[in-house]
């Protein structure tokens, strides 16, 4: 164990990757350290489910998705973190790096960092054109723009031709380099 825990955020617009990313560096930090990816949407979508959501991200689904979140987060706007890390915990289990792995509003990193969950690492992944839908209107709601200023430790420019494994490496070295200096 480390003698901190660290939480790192990806975030990005949808279709960017940031599930894809979190899944291999969680791969890699588990080569030498306890780390989990906690999929923040996930009581979202089981609460869309239970409901009768299809499972499909196509707009309509996606419209629900949003739409739903934003009445939770309009009630708590921290409810979503606080749910997945409140899971996460009640397992016992300890970890060294706890990965979320679609982050879409700075509150959760304030969240992490007042709740004293674990010592924040920010990653914003940039992909062009990465998902017809952000053509929509849905491309323009908080939940895929509120992170456009926002200044992250880190930005992964995910140009479709730069291989995954890459992109993690660089992180990977990214997050050892923090590690040190703090």
């Amino acid at each position: 164990m480390l003698g901190n825990r660290y939480v790192i955020f990806i975030g990005g617009k949808a279709g960017a990757g940031k599930s894809t990313i979190a899944d291999e560096l969680n791969d890699v930090l588990n080569t030498k350290y306890k780390s989990v990816v906690l999929p923040v949407a996930s009581s979202l979508k089981r609460i869309c489910s239970f409901l009768g959501w299809d499972g499909e991200k196509d707009e309509r689904g996606r419209k629900l998705l949003i739409d739903c979140g934003k009445v939770f987060r309009e009630y708590d706007k921290d409810v979503w973190i606080k749910k997945s890390l409140n899971t996460l915990f009640s397992c016992g289990k300890d970890f060294d790096f706890i990965i979320i792995d679609d982050w879409r509003y700075p509150n959760e990193v304030d969240f992490v960092t007042e709740a004293h969950v674990g010592v924040p690492i920010t990653f914003i992944i940039n992909r062009p054109y990465s998902d017809t839908l952000l053509d929509s209107p849905l491309g323009l709601t908080d939940s895929e723009t509120s992170l456009d200023k926002y200044r992250p430790h880190g930005l992964i420019n995910n140009n479709g031709t730069i291989s995954k494994e890459h992109i993690v490496e660089d992180m990977y070295v990214y997050i050892q380099t923090m590690i040190k200096e703090w």
